[in-house]
């Protein structure tokens, strides 16, 4: 039995090398090994003596003090054996239940509960990079270089970086990948005259079984000099997963800051998994790219096996064994002993104070808003604590007010390592309140969008209900509109404001399988930044939007008089066609 005492994700990894017993054949010596969690199959092996070192690394989520091995017979003429048994402690936001999706023929859809699933990993690949040994990982992982995957040699270039990445709270960490994956890459090679041409990098990994696999690509911006230089689309198995990513919106305008994307895919044919990263319509010619700095293939073993349960609910290991004695077995927990102790890093001390806090017991909003803040919804990671809010703010200092509203004062704040954020601090008694303040966390935490205004984090400690954003530098369209002292748009930027704002309003309509619908769409809620990109913002009041079969969802009248659409107003039936129409206003 080994006492982890840590209800969050852990690497358990396997060892087998299979060692002949005496007076016995290759042919005649055949062995199966079975593993096992909470009674459901998970692995079965065969190894004869001819087999290899083999290691499988699982990656599971614990709600259980205690890990408890077991090894039993499987089958009557098994011989189970196991030669080292590893377990590492891994952060709890390894695996998100929240921004996953699922691409296939009919397009992509949310995938939900990705975190309480058993994974097995396939390939862990450092892409343009050397091989990364555990020595060179937080968690001791192995990462191999991406050239026997690449497609095509020659449409890929190295680069690398001599720099640290600029890790980001919000953003990926050096427990999602180590330094020397984001400071490396492949870039499209535009050396052989083909700057003006379009073409992919491609990968191929092959996998065996017919199942569901978790795709994770790791990016980082090590080849622009300057911001939103950078667009390009990814494709897995073919299908657009993501089109005109921009890392530089994705990362709050940082240069060389790491960022990740999961995508599930099912596997119904034989075949390689396919990534592919090429040049986006946005680029312009001279500055056509595209680049990947990781990848990291896992198999949804067990797609049901949910790890939860009470304190003294065990998780069982069922190992197939006949020959393993008692002595043996002592050793083997040994080992695992001291590789706990003398095997596990330090994790890296951050300088930025956001470490998530929890809320005071007596907190009347903390109890409510408890089920945002829970570790199942992979949102815990967003709480920024109520010291780090004063910090940014100077203690609200009325002098960095930058706008109001019905929810609350918006304030203008730097946090410790230097991100300028906007700060909405919400009022007692506010015209808006709770279930927005709940809203607006809900929606935000699943967009990211270069048109859509990102969160940086939320704070509901102390009675407070707070939401920090990105800081969008030229503030409301309203103020360029209506004078106060501002210079005129000109008629491209108008044009080019109003194109910004259809795409992000189209991104919450169709990015997700049940669409938001936004319905407080006006000119004083799409901000300009320093570049006069349009961002739609304040999410208070957004719902979700019909379902397939549904034509509209009946619901109570919210938004701003003189944008309202009437056929809503009249018949309290929204679509996202009230959206369209408050746009149009």
């Amino acid at each position: 039995i080994l006492h982890l005492n840590h209800r969050q994700f852990h690497f358990l990894t396997l060892t087998h090398l299979p060692i002949c017993p005496q007076f016995t054949t290759q042919q005649e010596f055949s062995q199966e090994v079975g593993l096992q969690l909470t009674g459901s199959a998970l692995r079965r092996w065969a190894f004869t003596c001819a087999s290899k070192l083999l290691l499988r690394e699982f990656i599971l989520r614990l709600n259980s003090d205690d890990v408890e091995i077991v090894f039993t017979p499987e089958g009557e003429l098994g011989f189970g054996f196991v030669n080292a048994i590893e377990v590492i402690s891994a952060p709890e936001n390894l695996i998100l239940d929240y921004g996953v999706l699922f691409i296939g023929p009919n397009g992509m859809k949310e995938y939900k509960n990705l975190s309480y699933q058993v994974l097995e990993s396939v390939h862990r690949i450092n892409v343009g990079g050397l091989k990364l040994t555990p020595f060179n990982d937080t968690l001791w992982r192995t990462w191999i270089p991406d050239d026997n995957y690449l497609g095509l040699q020659s449409a890929a270039k190295r680069v690398n970086s001599t720099h640290t990445p600029n890790y980001k709270p919000s953003g990926a960490s050096r427990e999602i990948a180590p330094d020397n994956v984001y400071m490396t890459a492949q870039e499209m090679n535009k050396d052989n005259d083909t700057a003006f041409a379009d073409f992919n990098i491609t990968w191929n990994f092959p996998v065996i079984d017919h199942v569901q696999y978790l795709v994770r690509l790791h990016f980082c911006d090590i080849v622009s000099i300057g911001l939103n230089q950078l667009y390009f689309n990814v494709f897995v198995n073919g299908f657009m997963a993501y089109k005109d990513l921009d890392l530089s919106t994705l990362t709050f305008h940082t240069l060389a800051s790491p960022y990740y994307v999961d995508f599930i895919v099912g596997m119904d044919h034989s075949g390689p998994i396919q990534v592919s990263v090429g040049p986006s319509s946005l680029s312009t010619t001279l500055k056509k790219n595209a680049i990947l700095n990781g990848v990291e293939i896992m198999k949804v073993v067990n797609s049901k096996v949910a790890i939860t349960g009470h304190k003294e609910k065990k998780i069982w290991v069922v190992l197939g064994s006949i020959l393993v004695s008692i002595a043996v077995l002592s050793v083997v927990l040994l080992a695992v002993v001291l590789t706990l102790k003398c095997g596990r890093k330090p994790k890296p001390a951050e300088s930025s104070g956001w470490t998530p806090l929890r809320a005071p017991i007596g907190s009347f909003y903390s109890r409510v808003t408890e089920s945002i803040a829970s570790p199942r919804n992979g949102l815990s990671g967003l709480k920024i604590p109520f010291e780090e809010i004063l910090f940014a703010t100077n203690n609200f200092d009325r002098s960095l007010i930058i706008g109001s509203g019905g929810f609350g004062m918006v304030y203008k704040g730097i946090l410790r390592d230097g991100t300028k954020v906007a700060v909405k601090r919400g009022m007692p008694g506010s015209r808006q309140g709770l279930p927005e303040f709940q809203t607006e966390i809900s929606v935000l935490s699943k967009i990211r969008h270069r048109h859509l205004v990102s969160m940086v984090g939320y704070c509901e400690e102390q009675s407070e209900m707070i939401l920090a954003y990105e800081y969008v530098e030229k503030g409301p369209l309203k103020k360029h509109l209506y004078g106060s002292g501002l210079p005129p748009l000109s008629w491209k930027q108008r044009l080019d404001i109003c194109i910004g704002a259809a795409r992000g309003l189209h991104y919450l309509h169709t990015g997700f399988a049940q669409g938001i619908i936004h319905r407080d769409v006006k000119s004083t809620n799409i901000l300009l930044d320093e570049s006069y990109v349009a961002k739609v913002a304040d999410f208070g009041l957004s719902r979700a939007g019909p379902c397939l079969d549904q034509s509209h969802v009946s619901t109570g009248v919210k938004g701003s008089f003189g944008y309202l659409d009437p056929e809503y107003f009249r018949r309290q039936q929204l679509t996202d066609k009230s959206d369209v129409y408050s746009f149009g206003v």
